[in-house]
């Protein structure tokens, strides 16, 4: 069984060489499909998972799994509040930190799921990209779809369009 994901690849916008972070996108894992999930988790060495939608499983599984769950969820459809950017953001300049500091031999991989993995998910990876990419928000948008057909709806795409980006550091590519 495989697992629906996209993977993005964030690159240092000052060092495009450094590769700072992947972001995995992912569709909600179920209690059938958890065991699965999990070994595809863990082969791809991610030590995060933010959840942005509500329980579909027991997450103390996947936690002790050495992988720690970010329950971040917020409506179906709808942007994310202003306490899940900063908590995403957060968490992605941690990691950067971590692996500049020499934490980390090699950039972390950060999955990131909703229920089906096209909206809030998507949102969250896009809103990573204009941060860390400066990429005109648009264009974040076009390189999820041409990955990802039917990501990010109306809603989403038009608060994505009004956001205001706080940093400028990075660099993220479709692969």
């Amino acid at each position: 069984m495989e697992i629906n994901s996209t993977l993005i690849e964030c690159y240092n916008g000052k060092n495009r060489g450094q590769l700072l972070f992947n972001l995995l996108i992912l569709d909600a894992p179920t209690p059938s499909n958890l065991p699965i999930y999990i070994k595809e988790l863990q082969r791809r060495g991610i030590h995060h998972l933010v959840q942005v939608c509500g329980p579909t499983y027991d997450k103390s599984m996947v936690e002790r799994s050495g992988i720690t769950v970010h329950t971040w969820a917020f409506d179906d459809g709808g942007a994310p509040p202003s306490s899940v950017v900063d908590s995403w953001l957060r968490l992605l300049q941690a990691e950067k930190t971590r692996l500049e500091e020499g934490e980390l031999k090699t950039p972390s991989t950060i999955g990131v799921h909703c229920v089906a993995g096209l909206g809030r998910a998507p949102i969250l990876v896009a809103l990573a990209m204009v941060e860390f990419n400066e990429v005109d928000p648009q264009d974040a948008i076009l390189m999820i779809r041409s990955k990802r057909r039917g990501a990010i709806n109306q809603v989403q795409m038009q608060w994505l369009m009004k956001y205001k980006r706080r940093q400028s550091n990075g660099n993220c590519v479709m692969l």
